[in-house]
């Protein structure tokens, strides 16, 4: 490679590219992992607002 400029150029774009890629896959599992939080929370929000709902009915009921 050292004789062949061009295959060293060709090297480290290859690799360059690849790292890019790499970075790239991270951001959007990154952004996948803070999307699924914040549809556990609304789920989580949901049950307790359901949750509350059931024991107001409940105590209805029981009176």
């Amino acid at each position: 490679m050292k004789d062949n400029p061009f295959l060293l150029a060709l090297a480290i774009v290859l690799l360059w590219y690849s790292v890019d890629k790499l970075q790239g896959n991270m951001d959007l599992r990154i952004k996948e992992e803070i999307r699924l939080e914040q549809r556990i929370k609304a789920l989580e929000d949901r049950t307790n607002s359901l949750d509350w709902k059931i024991e107001r009915v409940e105590n209805k009921i029981d009176n």
